[in-house]
């Protein structure tokens, strides 16, 4: 059987996410006074992962997550700071910068060369873009 498109996804198969949000929260953090130490990392992971949860759960909506991370991280760092400025702080320096998995560049060169390729994804929108 022929395959006539291929639908692929793009984080952690074409991109390195968690290298792309390693560096998105690096900077996010220095911009608004929070040291990028491990333990402020994982503040934030585990706040994000428990969002994501819910949001798959449907409990929540993608533009609430967007933003209630943020809002929690804010409050368990004792951090003045609003969770739009944070939001939208991270999502500019997240999407800014994409890193390529090794081979990923290649590999759909030569497949686009053969077939239409759709890129699909879970992620937000306008980071993904």
């Amino acid at each position: 059987m022929a395959f006539k498109l291929l639908l692929c996804d793009v984080d952690d198969t074409l991109l390195d996410f968690e290298q792309e949000e390693h560096r998105a929260l690096t900077k996010t953090f220095e911009a608004f006074g929070v040291a990028p130490t491990p333990a402020n990392l994982e503040v934030y992971l585990t706040i994000n992962r428990a969002l994501w949860q819910a949001l798959e759960r449907g409990e929540t909506t993608q533009a609430q997550l967007k933003v209630e991370r943020w809002r929690r991280f804010a409050d368990a760092m004792e951090l003045n700071a609003s969770a739009q400025a944070l939001s939208d702080y991270y999502a500019d320096s997240l999407a800014s910068d994409a890193c390529p998995l090794p081979g990923a560049i290649d590999f759909l060169k030569a497949v686009s060369a053969r077939m239409p390729v759709y890129l699909v994804t879970n992620g937000i929108t306008s980071i993904q873009r």
